[in-house]
C-alpha cells in the first residue's frame, strides 16, 4: 500500500505526516502510528501501512517536524529529551496530529485509536492521559512513566507489550503503571513477553548496536501484533 504524505500544523512546528488510505468511500476508524527516538522513518510507516491493508486510515504521525530522522543515537536522545522533558509539548505535538487524523473526510472521528513504538509508545500514553477521544491505545515497548499521571476515568482501552528482560524498563515501573492505571480507573492491560528485549518489534533493532538492551524478536512481535488486532476488533468491531 503507497503512503501519502500528510503535512499539518502542530504549533509552530510543521510535520510530514504519512499516511496510509484504503480503498472504497465509507467512514472507517483512525488510528494514530507514532514512531521511535529515530523518527518517522521505516517502522511507524511500515504499521501505518500494514494498518491500512487491515481497513484502518492510518496516520504515522510526525513529532520532531519536517519528517527529520535522526542519524545516529546521540542525535535521537537529544530529540526525544526534548519532548521528554516538556510534557505539555508533546502532548500538543500528539493531539495535532490526531485533530489531523480526525479531520480526514474518510475517518469516523468518534472511532479513534493510537499505536507507539519506544519513544513514540510514551508518546501515545501520553495522549491517552490527557482524556483525548481515544477508544483504545497500545505502547509497544514504551517507558511507561510519566509526570504527569492520568486522573480516574481514563477511557481507552489500554494495552501495553513490553519484553520481560527490557533494561529500560524495570519491574517496578511496570508496577507503578499498573497502579496508575488502576487509580485512573482503566481497562488495561500488560503483555510480558519472557526472554525478550527492548526494540522486539523493530526489525532494525541492530542499528542501536547494544545487543545487551535492543533486539528483534520476530515471535514476540507476531504476538503483539495480533493482541493490538484483537485490541482494535473489540474496540471498533470486524473491520470489512
Amino acid at each position: 500500500m503507497a503512503l501519502e504524505t500528510l503535512r499539518y500544523k502542530a504549533g509552530a512546528v510543521e510535520a510530514h505526516g504519512r499516511l496510509a488510505r484504503p480503498a472504497g468511500g465509507n467512514l472507517r476508524p483512525g488510528i494514530l502510528v507514532v514512531h521511535d527516538g529515530f523518527g518517522l522513518g521505516r517502522q511507524a510507516e511500515r504499521r501505518a501501512r500494514m494498518l491500512g491493508e487491515l481497513g484502518y486510515e492510518a496516520l504515522a504521525v510526525d513529532l520532531f517536524g519536517e519528517g527529520r530522522i535522526a542519524g545516529d543515537l546521540a542525535e535521537a536522545y537529544a530529540l526525544t529529551a526534548a519532548l521528554r522533558d516538556d510534557a505539555d509539548e508533546l502532548r500538543r505535538r500528539m493531539q495535532a496530529g490526531l485533530d489531523a487524523l480526525a479531520a480526514l473526510p474518510e475517518v469516523d472521528a468518534a472511532r479513534l485509536a493510537a499505536v507507539g513504538y519506544c519513544f513514540g509508545g510514551t508518546a501515545a500514553l501520553e495522549l491517552a492521559r490527557t482524556g483525548a477521544p481515544l477508544a483504545a491505545v497500545c505502547c509497544c515497548h514504551g517507558a511507561l512513566d510519566t509526570t504527569m499521571p492520568a486522573r480516574p476515568g481514563l477511557a481507552p482501552r489500554i494495552l501495553a507489550c513490553l519484553g520481560a528482560d527490557d533494561p529500560l524498563v524495570p519491574r517496578g515501573r511496570i508496577e507503578a503503571f499498573a497502579a496508575e492505571m488502576t487509580a485512573a480507573q482503566a481497562d488495561w492491560q500488560i503483555h510480558l513477553y519472557g526472554g525478550v528485549k527492548h526494540n522486539f518489534t523493530d526489525p532494525d533493532a541492530g542499528r542501536l548496536n547494544r545487543p545487551a538492551v535492543a533486539e528483534y524478536h520476530p515471535t514476540a512481535d507476531h504476538r503483539a501484533w495480533t493482541s493490538l488486532q484483537a485490541l482494535l476488533s473489540e474496540a471498533f468491531g470486524p473491520q470489512p
